[in-house]
């Protein structure tokens, strides 16, 4: 497969709030080449599950109508106290107390706070950092996804648009 020239990832407004207040601005990010699965060739198959536009606009409607059963944002809550647990916290990035800081503000956040944000990644500036999803964890075994497990701030824009 020929190398991309971006990456997207949809993430949310508190995964790149904790990053950025406790991560020195380094993020994670799974990617997709493709912004929208729905306009792929027709040799790539992007379930809405990996397609950024789609998840952006699925979090985005949750988030809109105040869903406090939803999937997405359970994940990335989830994720984020996985994450700061380990690597984070084993790695040393953090300390127990920021651990402890990271898992309060998550209990007191409200939906509004799990917001899609879009992050626009250039392949190149990021490269040495890639990771291709093993065909068995992928959405779809035609789908190309890609993990960006350091991410940092000054490889990528972060936008938020109403879907």
């Amino acid at each position: 497969m020929r190398r991309p020239l971006l990456l997207y990832s949809t993430n949310t407004l508190m995964a790149y709030a904790i990053a950025e207040g406790f991560y020195g601005g380094v993020h994670y990010a799974w990617c997709s080449p493709v912004f929208d699965g729905a306009t792929a060739a027709a040799h790539v198959n992007i379930p809405p599950t990996s397609s950024p536009a789609e998840v952006y606009r699925t979090l985005w409607e949750e988030v809109r109508r105040g869903e406090l059963h939803s999937a997405g944002i359970h994940k990335n809550h989830e994720g984020i106290k996985r994450g700061a647990r380990a690597p984070q916290l084993r790695a040393g990035t953090i300390d127990s107390a920021a651990h402890d800081e990271i898992k309060r503000i998550l209990r007191r956040a409200a939906v509004r706070d799990f917001r899609p944000v879009l992050y626009i990644i250039p392949y190149d500036r990021v490269a040495s950092h890639v990771v291709e999803v093993p065909v068995e964890q992928r959405a779809h075994p035609l789908s190309p996804e890609y993990r960006v497990e350091r991410l940092p701030r000054d490889c990528f824009d972060m936008i938020e648009f109403r879907s």
